[in-house]
């Protein structure tokens, strides 16, 4: 792939909540390598976060949103997960803490 790019959450998005867990099977697709770190409202890194998952298909009208599942962050905050790449698809990223 190219340039990586870096999307950052704000701390007023981080909610407090819980997570649920949901497998998922991807078959024969290409994927993409998505990571990212959790950061509290004042910079602090956030360990052992959950992140909810939601794919958009932006292919149909309305768009499609999906559910995924959750990943979870490490002892350093950080967390990763492949994703399917496909044209229309966006990704929706939630942290919980």
């Amino acid at each position: 792939m190219g340039a990586s790019n870096s999307v950052y959450v704000e701390g007023s998005e981080i909610i407090k909540n819980g997570g649920a867990v949901a497998n998922l099977y991807m078959d024969k697709e290409e994927y993409v390598f998505v990571s990212g770190i959790i950061y509290s409202p004042t910079k602090e890194v956030i360990p052992n976060a959950a992140v909810s998952i939601t794919l958009i298909d932006k292919s149909e009208t309305p768009p499609n949103e999906i559910f995924l599942g959750v990943t979870f962050s490490n002892q350093d905050g950080v967390y990763g997960v492949s994703l399917p790449w496909k044209l229309n698809y966006e990704y929706k990223f939630i942290p919980y803490c």
